[in-house]
C-alpha cells in the first residue's frame, strides 16, 4: 500500500491544531499518568536503587566485578512483583486508550480526558490482548531481536481493531492485526522513523533538565505523543480504506493516505 507520509502527516498536524478539547492538555495527563506508573514500577522493581548503587560505585572510582553486578541486581518481593505486573497491565489499559483517544481524533469524534481511561471499559479484552502480544513477541524475540520488532509491527492494529470491533475476542483482534499488517509493517516502520529527529531533540532535552534540575520530564513529548499517535491511527485509517477498495474492486492509487 503507497502512503503520502508528508500529507498523512500534515493531515494529523491539521487535527492536532483543530481537535477540542486540545490535544495538549489530553496528553500531557496522559503522559503524566504513565510517568507515575513507571516511576512506581521502577521503584518496587530496585531499578532506581540500582542505578544510585551503580552511581555511587562511579563517584568512588571503584573497579565493579561481576560479583558486585550480581550482588547489586534488585531482587523484588513476592508483593512487589505482583504490583509490578498489575501496575504494567494498568499502563498497557492505560495506552490503549490514548490509542483509542488518537484514533478518535483522527475521524473528528468529539473525545474527551476521560478517553485517556476508556481501555478500562473493554478491561478484559485490552488486557488480553496486552499479555497476548507481550508473549508473542516475546516468543519472537528468542530468535533474535529482529523478529520480536517484526512481530511487534504485526499486532500494532489490534487496539484499533477492538475499538471498531469491541465484540471481538482479543486473539481474533491479534489475528486481524497480523492479517492487516501483511505487507504494510515496513510501510509503518519507516513512518515511525520519519519522527526519530523529533525523538532524539526530546532525548537531549531530557537530559539537560535531568543534569540542570535534577528531574526529567518529556516536555517536548506533549507534542510529540499526539502527532505520532494520529499520524499512526491515520495510518490504520488508511488501511480500511485500501482493504475496502481492495474487496470492491475500485482502484486505488497514492494518495493523502
Amino acid at each position: 500500500m503507497l502512503i503520502d507520509r508528508p500529507s498523512i502527516k500534515q493531515a494529523s498536524r491539521i487535527l492536532m491544531r483543530e481537535t477540542r478539547p486540545s490535544v495538549y492538555p489530553v496528553t500531557l495527563l496522559y503522559l503524566v499518568i504513565v510517568t507515575v506508573i513507571q516511576t512506581i514500577i521502577s521503584v518496587l522493581s530496585g531499578v532506581t536503587t540500582f542505578y544510585q548503587n551503580v552511581f555511587t560505585y562511579a563517584n568512588m572510582n571503584a573497579v565493579l566485578t561481576y560479583e558486585d553486578l550480581l550482588n547489586l541486581i534488585p531482587r523484588p518481593g513476592l508483593v512487589s512483583e505482583i504490583l509490578i505486573v498489575a501496575l504494567a497491565l494498568t499502563l498497557a489499559i492505560v495506552s490503549a486508550g490514548y490509542q483509542f483517544y488518537c484514533l478518535k481524533v483522527s475521524r473528528r469524534i468529539p473525545g474527551s480526558y476521560r478517553d485517556v481511561v476508556s481501555g478500562f471499559n473493554s478491561l478484559g479484552k485490552v488486557a488480553a490482548i496486552a499479555v497476548l502480544q507481550a508473549v508473542f513477541i516475546f516468543l519472537w524475540s528468542m530468535l533474535f531481536v529482529i523478529p520480536g520488532i517484526i512481530a511487534a509491527y504485526r499486532y500494532r492494529m489490534s487496539y484499533y481493531i477492538l475499538y471498531d470491533h469491541p465484540d471481538m475476542r482479543a486473539i481474533d483482534c491479534i489475528r486481524a492485526s497480523k492479517r492487516m499488517m501483511q505487507g504494510n509493517k515496513w510501510t509503518l516502520f519507516t513512518l515511525h522513523l520519519s519522527f526519530l529527529g523529533w525523538m532524539i531533540l526530546s532525548f537531549i532535552i531530557s537530559i539537560f533538565l535531568e543534569a540542570l534540575v535534577r528531574f526529567s520530564f518529556p516536555i517536548l513529548e506533549i507534542y510529540i505523543t499526539p502527532y505520532m499517535g494520529i499520524t499512526e491511527a491515520n495510518f490504520y485509517n488508511a488501511l480500511l480504506l485500501y482493504e475496502q477498495q481492495r474487496t470492491s474492486g475500485t482502484p486505488s492509487g497514492p494518495g493523502v493516505f
